[in-house]
């Protein structure tokens, strides 16, 4: 029945589109506004005032735009001279997506196991968060198990968190949230909702945040942010709290650096209350116009915790780009609120290591490329070393070619290898073919080794997988996407089957 419900659904978003795609242009009038739709927000810029939607003394409106001209769902009307033409838009824009996954195996030790299910997403914005007066935005997903539901008793190659539920039923709200601009003042942004925040650590909460405007040449500015913090897969929130201040700037040409400082606490941990201040600092520089570089580093209540640097540089007349990265956890890092480290309850302490990155890409000619990097990851010592903490160094290296067979014609080649107590072999190939803007398809294949030392015995397991997909876009607010994968190793073969509609609005 649910598999009829599933088929029913796609083949309705399918159809939906027909008229879609067989629409005219649109026409040069603006079109009605709907019923119902807010009060116009007045606009005010060096080129006049004017209620936004409406047009000025002068003004002609159009919707009308090329196939080339990229659709802006956040565009508002401009200051223009007379008789230019401008765009006016919806200050509603989002998307509304249906996924459709079916996993099966063949593996007799697994029962034949299979999985479906059924997600539903959703994207919704309202207006630019730039403009002055409001705005907000929503990101949301429903999940439907398909299966029988509740049957966990035993063991399922595929059984996920979805199955421990006491419903089919399953819904997230990733942020929820609205956002009010002020032209002018000490304050710039006051927002409340559900929102995420990055804090040297991106959190999610419900809450309030307020930022200030930018003073003096340095470009000053201050936010504060209070709530409690939420987490998708922890319904407890007794006793949960967080808040914070910021401060940022430029202090001289070409950087930006911001100081934060938060506050946690889980009031209903596993291991009873957490409460961690988490102090970052952040310093991104532009060094000429080709290489940027970035550090950060963080304290946790009185000890140092870590730091990272990276930097990316373009040398145009070579036509290559170089990347470096450094990180290293700096102090035994054990209990702490789930923001911080969500992974301890499982995992366990993680002891101070430091791992380094560098890697390099160049273009050749107008249709080829090829990138290259080494990896590696040490702990500062050696009886540290754990299930989850280990020492490996890492090789990878990738080509691919453009346009040069057939026009829209990729072709792609990769491998990688892992040297550590467990050796790892990867390679991938794949074809991508675009005879349009309409349609894309891609077909590939990969293969991966493991190396397993069990005391002292080595233990392999080989992985082949094939893979396709097939991307339908027959007009830009509509996108159709089928998937499949094939993967075979020592226990059985396994199939995973996607299909995807989305509308944009």
């Amino acid at each position: 029945m649910y598999r009829v419900l599933v088929l029913g659904c796609l083949v309705a978003l399918f159809l939906a589109g027909g008229p879609a795609w067989a629409e005219s242009p649109p026409s040069d009038a603006a079109p009605p506004a709907p019923s119902g739709s807010p009060a116009p927000k007045n606009v005010t810029t060096p080129g006049g005032s004017w209620a936004e939607g409406a047009a000025r003394p002068g003004t002609t409106l159009t919707t009308s735009m090329t196939a080339d001209q990229p659709i802006d769902p956040d565009s508002v009307l401009r200051a223009a001279p007379s008789g230019d033409t401008v765009r006016v838009l919806s200050p509603w824009s989002g998307s509304a997506r249906l996924r459709y996954r079916l996993r099966t195996t063949d593996d007799p030790d697994s029962n034949w196991d299979t999985d479906n299910d059924l997600y539903a997403y959703l994207r919704l914005k309202y207006r630019d968060e730039n403009l002055p007066g409001w705005s907000g935005s929503l990101h949301a997903r429903l999940t439907l198990d398909l299966d029988e539901f509740g049957d966990v008793d035993g063991f399922n190659v595929f059984d996920s968190i979805w199955d421990t539920y006491d419903n089919r039923f399953n819904g997230r709200v990733f942020h929820a949230y609205a956002n009010y601009h002020f032209c002018d003042g000490c304050i710039s942004d006051v927002r409340f909702g559900r929102m995420w925040e990055d804090v040297g650590e991106y959190v999610t909460f419900d809450g309030v945040r307020v930022e200030s405007s930018r003073f003096g040449s340095k470009k000053i500015g201050f936010a504060a942010l209070v709530g409690i913090p939420y987490y998708f897969y922890d319904t407890s929130r007794s006793g949960n709290f967080i808040a914070g201040a910021q401060v940022f700037g430029n202090p001289w040409q070409g950087a930006e650096m911001g100081l934060d400082w938060t506050y946690f606490k889980n009031g209903d941990a596993v291991y009873g209350d957490q409460k961690n201040n988490l102090f970052n600092l952040t310093w991104n520089q532009r060094i000429g116009q080709t290489t940027v570089a970035r550090v950060q580093y963080q304290h946790l209540d009185e000890e140092a915790r870590l730091v990272r640097a990276n930097v990316d540089s373009t040398l145009p007349n070579s036509d290559v780009v170089l990347r470096g990265f450094f990180y290293s956890l700096l102090n035994y890092q054990a209990e702490m609120v789930y923001d911080l480290d969500a992974y301890y309850w499982a995992a366990l302490a993680l002891e101070p290591y430091w791992t380094a990155n560098v890697s390099a890409s160049k273009g050749i000619g107008s249709c080829f490329d090829v990138e290259g990097g080494f990896t590696i990851r040490r702990l500062y010592k050696d009886s540290d070393i754990g299930v989850y903490n280990r020492e490996f160094e890492q090789y990878y290296v990738a080509a691919g070619s453009y346009d040069w067979l057939i026009r829209g014609l990729s072709l792609t080649l990769s491998g990688e290898y892992w040297n550590s107590s467990d050796d790892i072999w990867t390679g991938t190939f794949d074809i991508e073919y675009r005879p349009s803007r309409t349609w894309k398809f891609v077909l590939g294949t990969d293969y991966a080794a493991y190396s397993y030392d069990l005391y002292a015995d080595e233990e392999r397991e080989s992985v082949y997988s094939v893979f396709g997909r097939i991307g339908y876009r027959p007009n830009p607010r509509w996108y159709f996407d089928l998937r499949c994968r094939v993967e075979n190793d020592d226990y059985g073969t396994y199939t995973t089957f996607d299909a995807t509609a989305q509308f944009s609005f």
